[in-house]
């Protein structure tokens, strides 16, 4: 099975990496407004107003990571606790992290972004698309605290990927990668 696509629209056409023999065009910034808010039932929600730091959860135990990873991630929690949201993966259940301040409302988080990350914001988690979305979908340029070097791991392609994300950033010191526990405090 083969497709002869003459156009290929692309968010960010600088961060594909895979042979296309099409043509690549770049998308317009996608319309978030009333209508996107309408179609995915979007609730009022001021939680990221209140809260600088955004903990953004993985199901890391089901990874090459492994059990050990709920123990470290319980260390980074504690050195955040005080003044983060966090916002628990769709495949983890939200009574995992018990005791800290969770987005129990549901909304879509490229929503969220658009209407609650600022440049101000700063979103930790171990390697996620999520932490790509506010600079992908809405040019926003939050900090963005990556800890998969805490958890003793090489991802494949992460670092290729962090770096094409400081390049993006007109300020790059705002994307950092935390090599221990001690440099992510």
């Amino acid at each position: 099975l083969t497709y002869n696509v003459k156009e290929f629209y692309l968010n960010r056409p600088e961060c594909y990496d895979f042979d296309i023999k099409s043509e690549i065009k770049k998308l317009e910034q996608l319309p978030f407004g009333e209508k996107t808010e309408k179609v995915f039932e979007y609730k009022g929600n001021d939680l990221y107003k209140n809260s600088r730091f955004v903990y953004l959860t993985q199901p890391l135990y089901q990874t090459v990571i492994g059990d050990e990873a709920v123990k470290t991630e319980k260390m980074i929690l504690e050195k955040i606790k005080d003044d983060v949201i966090l916002r628990v993966h769709p495949r983890q259940k939200m009574e995992e992290y018990e005791g800290y301040n969770i987005d129990d409302i549901g909304n879509l988080w490229e929503i969220e972004c658009a209407k609650q990350i600022s440049d101000n914001s700063v979103l930790i988690g171990a390697y996620s698309t999520a932490q790509f979305t506010p600079k992908m979908l809405c040019n926003k340029e939050p900090y963005v605290i990556f800890t998969y070097k805490i958890y003793k791991s090489e991802l494949a392609g992460a670092a290729e990927m962090i770096e094409k994300l400081r390049k993006m950033y007109k300020n790059s010191d705002k994307v950092i990668v935390a090599e221990s526990l001690e440099h992510l405090q």
